[in-house]
Formats: structure tokens, sequence, C-alpha cells
């Protein structure tokens, strides 16, 4: 069902005069530039996933995206960085997971284009995986149940409706956004037994908002904060040329 929405969003932001659909991260310009070069820095401080049981997940990621826009609606992005992670489960378990190359590709159409005002879709796909675990809490204290090996994976399926409004430097943005999460964790004990096991977003449905300061011709700066689904916040700074 999460995967046919994904899908039918996805379809909306190719048709057009689609009134559906941008995805978080959104921070970008609104110019006529061909390029756009950014990068962010995201904590996302919590974000609920149900597995065998219900399980916290934060992050830190740090990403540089490339854009290039087709025409004066379309634009093709990509992303790579790096990302960690957080598992806290609320048995009192706790994983950390190291940095690791974090990656995402998406497209951004606008159905309003106008000096002042814009309204935008995009769905993108991001992932990461992780660095093999550090346990900490209550399974460290059992010998028996301390795992040999703990890894895990991180997917996740945006897609998000953006309405801006530009007001002299700034400009100020929010709206709607879907979110779905996936995380693949794999264990490994020191019996050699593995154990697998699929966390997935409690919600899949939240808001943004964020405003974008003109710092210099071609350079920009924004912050955003998504909240519902997450709570995260987004620094970051853009170049287009």
């Amino acid at each position: 069902m999460k995967l046919c929405v994904f899908v039918l969003l996805c379809l909306c932001a190719c048709l057009p005069g689609s009134t559906v659909v941008n995805a978080a991260t959104v921070g970008d310009d609104i110019s006529d530039s061909r390029f756009t070069l950014s990068d962010e820095f995201t904590w996302l401080r919590n974000r609920d996933a149900k597995g065998i049981e219900t399980a916290r997940i934060r992050s830190e990621q740090y990403l540089i995206t490339a854009g290039y826009a087709i025409g004066d609606r379309i634009t093709l992005f990509g992303k790579a960085g790096m990302a960690n992670l957080e598992l806290h489960r609320f048995e009192g378990e706790t994983h950390f997971f190291s940095e690791r190359l974090a990656y995402g590709a998406g497209m951004n159409y606008r159905i309003i284009n106008s000096r002042l005002n814009t309204v935008e879709i995009t769905c993108q796909h991001f992932a990461f995986e992780p660095g093999s675990g550090k346990l900490t809490g209550a399974s460290e204290m059992r010998e028996h149940q301390t795992p040999h090996e703990v890894e895990i994976d991180w997917t996740e399926q945006q897609a998000s409706l953006k309405i801006s409004r530009k007001l002299r430097q700034f400009t100020v943005y929010g709206g709607p956004k879907y979110s779905h999460v996936k995380c693949n964790q794999e264990r490994t004990w020191a019996s050699g037994k593995t154990e697998k096991e699929t966390f997935k977003s409690e919600k899949d449905f939240g808001l943004f908002a964020g405003i974008i300061t003109d710092i210099s011709p071609g350079f920009s700066g924004y912050f955003e904060v998504r909240f519902i689904d997450e709570t995260a916040y987004t620094l970051g700074f853009g170049y287009h040329f």
C-alpha cells in the first residue's frame, strides 16, 4: 500500500498541472540557473520505527547535492556524502553505527514558476549503509545476548509539495510530505547464529518549513525543519550558475 502511494505521487510529479507533491530536504534556490550545487548538514533527532518492538532512530548526515535544470520546470539532482545512525530500542538497548557513504537521486517539477511564488513537487530516493554497530545498554550487560556483529541499511522514499514565497532577499517555504523509511538489521551472534529484523517508519506523512536567504549573487543559505513523522533540522548553503 505504501509503495503504491509513493509510485502514484511520483507519476503525478511527471504530469504538467498536477498539484500533488517536494521532498525533505527541500532547500533550494528560486532562480533561472541551469546548474545548482549545495551542501547540507542534517540532524535527525527522532524518527520512530516499528520492528519486533518500537525503536527510535537518530542520524547525522552531511551531503553535497548537484542539480541540472531541463527547461524552466524540471530539475534532476543527485546527492552524496556521509551519514551515521543511532538505533535506540525502548527496552534500553542502543546501537551506534559509524559514518559511511550516503547517496540519493530525484526529480523536481515546478507547477507554478514565477519570480515571487512557486509551487513544486519532488520525488527522491535516499540510502546509506552505516558501519558495524557498537552496542550499549541492556543487551551489553547480558553477555550471552551480546552480538558479535551488527549491520544495518537505511532506505527512504520521499515525495512532497512545496509552496514558497519570495520576500526581498528572503524566501519562505513549506508544505506536506510523504516519507517512508525502512531499516534492515542483521545480527551475527558470537555463536555464529544470524538474526534479521526490519524496522519501518511508524508515521509516513509530515510537514516541513524553511527559509532561504540570498547572501550574494548566486550564493544563498537556508534552514529547514521537519516534524510530525520525524523531528529533523537541516542547515545548508547553495550556489547556482
